[in-house]
């Protein structure tokens, strides 16, 4: 469906100068104006999907139709459907918050605001907390719906400008330490995010909690060709001052490090907006100066050459060690060891085992991600304590704003694409439960006269990747734990042949035959 609607994106460009133009709701002076323009806009297609009895190429045909006008939001019932316009449009101004502030639902056309602002009367209304999950495949326009929504809770809440600044100054700050240009989205969120914003009862914010998972720090020293690194390391080194840049040993050049070499085009450099966000989010001077020496660690971290020098592994330049051992506040001789030896524990001690040229690669790379990932996780934590209102969670009630990975397929799939497409599986899987089944399920619980309507579900697919034990995900744990279990899968090319002669029969499994390669497929439902 999705590729039916990438030829509409570049006809919208060619066609935009032509186009009648549509009322810019932010020139309209009153309300009654605001409300009109609206109204005039969603005169065109049809704004609800439940109105017609459609099929695929009637369903695109309409979107397709919307979205040449300039309407990206369509409603199913109360499901919104966005359509990434890859331009700026006049959707967001406080004039159109005024309109959608305390609309009934369905009374004014389809925008994310509406579903913000039904989110928020339900809460009040009966007292339960809401949910907004956000999903979409990669580039579709997850992360600035998240940051619209965001911005709405704050802006029409009656609510102290402290909790606003709050909930959106933290996330400009997750965006710079976990958002980064993709080949098809310039600032794309590389990990996945669950924000509640608690409120009491009357409707008024007074915090917030976040929860972060799937932080994609293999990003941090493996990247696709044509992509950028997390934004924080262009900002670190474009945006510092001769003082800041000579405190961190770094150069303004962004090809000196190996992990932001390369393409660097439209990178961001704004590093004074992240340090100021992090004063107002109460981070300490120290804390700044920590937080920018870590980056700067996993900067030089990177740049760690080896030499195989008659089978003994060496450091090809020891400055860049130095510089991330003194910026990390670790002894030079410690890192050094952590690099170039396996330390194993026996009765009679520690015993320091030579690492050999690709061992010591990936003990670079995987001190450089663990570094990053800790760091990551530190600013959440710092978050947390700032959005804490101090009130017993239990007792309040929230509005959470789910905004997951979207679904992946690129020219070299590997480990962090299978969990980021699963995670996708796992979410239509909830969606499909909590409006398709369960439905159908209350209308024959109720006896109400019902035809059953056949969909496609991904239970089978799910099956695939994460049943025990025969499932892609519990293969996998067998071969991490070796001779633990009945497979005994100990290398990449047995648990590949495992994969093969299990699951060749799986009509979801794709098996294909290039020892060499150690490839196979999934038939993704997301």
């Amino acid at each position: 469906m999705v590729d039916k609607m990438t030829s509409a994106l570049q006809e919208l460009h060619e066609q935009e100068k032509s186009q009648d133009k549509l009322i810019d709701v932010n020139k309209a002076s009153s309300s009654d104006q605001v409300d009109k323009a609206l109204k005039d806009r969603d005169s065109i297609g049809v704004p609800d999907f439940t109105l017609l009895e459609i099929d695929e190429g009637e369903f695109i045909g309409n979107l397709r139709h919307r979205y040449m006008k300039g309407l990206i939001y369509t409603y199913i019932g109360p499901t919104l459907v966005s359509v990434n316009p890859y331009r700026g449009l006049d959707y967001y101004s406080e004039h159109v918050i005024a309109s959608y502030k305390e609309a009934k639902e369905f009374e004014l056309p389809p925008h994310l605001y509406a579903v913000a602002e039904n989110a928020t009367v339900n809460l009040v209304d009966e007292g339960r907390s809401q949910c907004v999950i956000i999903s979409g495949e990669s580039g579709s326009g997850k992360t600035e719906n998240f940051k619209y929504i965001l911005n709405y809770l704050a802006v029409v809440s009656d609510v102290v400008m402290d909790t606003k600044y709050k909930l959106i100054n933290s996330n400009l700050l997750l965006e710079a330490f976990g958002n980064a240009k993709t080949i098809i989205n310039d600032n794309s969120s590389r990990f996945g995010r669950y924000m509640e914003v608690h409120y009491d009862f009357k409707g008024t914010p007074l915090g917030g909690r976040l929860q972060t998972f799937q932080l994609e720090k293999t990003r941090v020293t493996h990247r696709l060709e044509g992509t950028l690194n997390f934004h924080i390391f262009y900002q670190v080194i474009l945006g510092s001052g001769d003082e800041q840049l000579e405190a961190l040993n770094l150069t303004p050049n962004v090809d000196d490090y190996a992990i932001t070499r390369g393409h660097h085009k439209d990178c961001r450099s704004d590093i004074n907006q992240v340090i100021e966000v992090c004063s107002e989010l109460n981070f300490s001077n120290s804390g700044i100066k920590d937080l920018l020496s870590c980056v700067a660690a996993v900067l030089h971290l990177g740049n760690i050459e080896f030499i195989n020098d008659n089978d003994v592994v060496r450091i090809v330049d020891e400055q860049p060690l130095g510089y991330a051992a003194m910026l990390l506040g670790s002894s030079f001789s410690d890192l050094q060891s952590s690099l170039l030896y396996r330390t194993t524990g026996t009765g009679e001690g520690k015993v320091k085992t030579p690492l050999n040229l690709d061992a010591a690669v990936s003990a670079r790379d995987s001190i450089t991600k663990a570094v990053y990932n800790r760091t990551f996780h530190w600013i959440v934590e710092k978050v947390n304590e700032f959005l804490n209102c101090g009130e017993d969670v239990g007792r309040l009630k929230a509005i959470g704003l789910l905004d997951m990975y979207g679904f992946e397929n690129t020219e070299t799939n590997g480990f962090e694409q299978f969990y980021i497409n699963y995670g996708s599986e796992k979410l239509h899987q909830l969606v499909i439960s909590l409006t398709l089944t369960r439905d159908q399920d209350d209308y024959y619980q109720q006896e109400v006269p019902w035809q059953h309507i056949d969909y496609n579900d991904n239970d089978g697919i799910c099956a695939m990747l994460d049943s025990t034990p025969s499932g892609i995900i519990a293969f996998m744990d067998d071969a991490f734990f070796g001779s633990e279990s009945d497979t005994g899968c100990s290398s990449d090319q047995s648990l590949w042949k495992t994969f093969n002669q299990e699951l060749s029969t799986d009509k979801f499994y794709v098996e294909i035959q290039n020892t060499a390669a150690l490839q196979f497929g999934i038939k993704h439902f997301a």
